[in-house]
C-alpha cells in the first residue's frame, strides 16, 4: 500500500481583501489531510474566526511604512516558511509589489501558484511580468475570465469557483410579503453604478413596494458620493425601500443576509464607474456568493455573453428593469432549483477542482 505524501502549503494574502477566497483553499487542503500556514495580517485573521480550525498555524504579516523594513519583513517570512518545511506558496491575490518582492527573493525549491483576480494583469503590469518569472501557475475566479486571459505557453492557467462560505448565521426578521434584493459590499459609486441604478430601483418600488433594497456593507454618511445617493432615495421616494449599515457587518450578519435575499445585484452596467474592471477583467465577489447558495443574479443584459449568467441571471436593460424584476419575482425558485442541479456549483467539486490544479 503506498501512503498518500502529505503537503505542507502556506496561503499567503498581504492585503486585507479577498477574503472570500481562502476558506475553500483552506477546506480542500484539510480534505486531505494536508497541514495549511496561513499567513495574513491579525486584523483578517480576526475577522475570519472560522479559519482557524483549518488552519495548522498562522503567521501574521505586518506591512512597514518603507519598501526596505517590507524587504526585511519578507526575508524573515521566506526563511519561516522554510524552516517549517513548506514547500508550496499560494498567493490568494497574486498580484502588487509585496508578492512581487517575495517572488524575488524565493528559493527554485519552493513552488509559487498564484489566485489572479485581474486578468488584465497578465498581459500590461511591468510588475506581474516580474512576478511571473517565478509564478507558472494562476488560478482565476470563473470560466470566463479563464477564456479571455492572454494565454502564455510558459504558464499553466486554471480557475475555480471559491463557494465555501461560514455556515453561522444569526436570526434576522424577514416579512412574508417581501422581496430583498441585496448588494453585497461597501456602498460607493467605485465599485457599483448607484447613482444610475437610483432611478431603476425607484421604478420597480413604485411598481412593487414590497421590495427591499439591502445594501450589506458599511456605508459611510460622510462620502460625497453615499449622501449623494441617499438624497436621490430621498427625492425619488424610495428612501423606505433601502437598508442601510453604518457600521462594518460581521460575517455572522453577512451571510444571513445572504441566505434570505431573493435576488443578488452587483449593481454593474455599461459606461459607469465599475464597468471597465468588473465582467472585463475581474469579477465582483457577489457572483460566488449567488452560486454558492443558489440565488438568482441580476445582471445587466451587456454581459450576456458570460456562460454564467446565460442561464443562472436575471438579465436586464436600464429601460425594462422594474418590468423585467417584476416578472422574475414568481420564477425564482425555479431559476435556484436549476442552479442547486448544476454539479458546478457544488463546492466539493470546486475544492477538488482547486486541489488538483495545486496538487500536481
Amino acid at each position: 500500500m503506498i501512503l498518500k505524501r502529505i503537503l505542507k502549503v502556506a496561503i499567503v494574502e498581504f492585503g486585507l481583501s479577498h477574503d472570500e477566497c481562502i476558506l475553500t483553499q483552506l477546506k480542500s487542503f484539510v480534505e486531505h489531510n494536508d497541514e495549511v500556514v496561513l499567513c495574513c495580517q491579525h486584523k483578517l485573521w480576526e475577522r475570519n474566526p472560522f479559519f482557524h480550525s483549518f488552519v495548522s498555524s498562522q503567521i501574521s504579516f505586518i506591512e512597514k511604512k518603507s519598501w526596505f523594513l517590507n524587504f526585511i519583513t519578507l526575508i524573515k517570512l521566506k526563511r519561516r516558511l522554510k524552516k517549517i518545511g513548506v514547500k508550496k506558496i499560494i498567493f490568494n491575490t497574486a498580484q502588487g509589489g509585496l508578492v512581487r518582492d517575495f517572488t524575488m527573493i524565493s528559493s527554485k525549491k519552493t513552488e509559487l501558484i498564484g489566485v489572479l483576480h485581474t486578468i488584465k494583469k497578465l498581459d500590461k503590469s511591468f510588475t506581474q511580468k516580474i512576478i511571473t518569472r517565478k509564478i507558472k501557475k494562476y488560478l482565476f475566479l470563473n470560466d470566463t475570465l479563464l477564456v479571455r486571459a492572454k494565454k502564455n505557453k510558459n504558464i499553466r492557467l486554471g480557475v475555480f469557483y471559491p463557494l465555501d462560505f461560514p455556515e453561522e448565521q444569526k436570526e434576522i426578521f424577514k416579512a412574508k410579503s417581501e422581496i430583498w434584493i441585496v448588494i453585497p459590499g461597501e456602498l460607493e459609486q467605485r465599485r457599483k453604478d448607484l447613482f444610475g441604478s437610483a432611478p431603476l430601483m425607484a421604478s420597480l418600488y413604485k411598481q412593487n413596494p414590497n421590495v427591499r433594497f439591502i445594501f450589506l456593507g458599511k456605508s459611510d454618511l460622510l462620502k460625497e458620493d453615499v449622501c449623494g445617493f441617499i438624497d436621490l432615495a430621498n427625492k425619488n421616494g424610495f428612501k423606505d425601500a433601502i437598508m442601510l449599515f453604518e457600521d462594518f457587518v460581521d460575517v455572522k450578519t453577512f451571510i444571513s443576509y445572504i441566505t434570505k435575499a431573493d435576488f443578488l445585484w452587483p449593481m454593474v452596467h455599461p459606461n459607469s464607474m465599475s464597468a471597465d474592471q468588473y465582467f472585463v477583467n475581474q469579477i465582483s465577489g457577489t457572483i460566488n456568493l449567488s452560486f454558492s447558495y443558489n440565488i438568482p443574479l441580476l445582471i445587466h443584459q451587456k454581459y450576456s455573453n458570460w456562460d454564467d449568467f446565460k442561464e443562472y441571471a436575471v438579465l436586464y436593460t436600464l429601460n425594462d428593469f422594474s418590468s423585467i424584476i417584476d416578472r422574475s419575482i414568481p420564477n425564482r425558485q425555479g431559476i435556484a432549483e436549476k442552479m442547486a442541479a448544476n454539479k458546478k456549483f457544488v463546492p466539493k467539486n470546486q475544492r477538488k477542482q482547486y486541489y488538483d490544479f495545486i496538487s500536481c
